[in-house]
């Protein structure tokens, strides 16, 4: 009769290791995606402010040359104003599709 309580005891005791592993490993699986998640929010960030900063070095070194780059300059400086990642309301239901080779400017 001991070994039969025994055994319930361990059985009892192997389910409750049982259940708070399957608790642990739903939390590590909540960080993990909450980590990646974070990393996908960082560089959706990072990455506009990127190239925002270096058009902005390249016009100033096309502005401090001996003979100033002035269109090259404005050019950096308005490729600026075409990285939105959000859409005008004026976009909405009006999708663009730019072909191989067709410049923005084009449309």
């Amino acid at each position: 009769m001991t070994a039969f309580n025994d055994m319930l005891s361990e059985l009892a005791a192997m389910r409750a290791q049982e259940s708070s592993d399957h608790l642990e490993l739903g939390r590590v699986a909540r960080l993990t995606m909450m980590g990646a998640m974070t990393a996908s929010i960082a560089h959706e960030i990072n990455q506009p402010l990127a190239a925002i900063a270096t058009n902005a070095s390249a016009a100033l070194r096309w502005l401090t040359r001996t003979k100033p780059e002035v269109d090259e300059a404005l050019a950096a400086l308005r490729a600026n104003r075409r990285r939105r990642p959000w859409r005008e309301p004026s976009d909405r239901g009006n999708p663009v599709n730019i072909q191989k080779g067709q410049s923005r400017e084009s449309l």
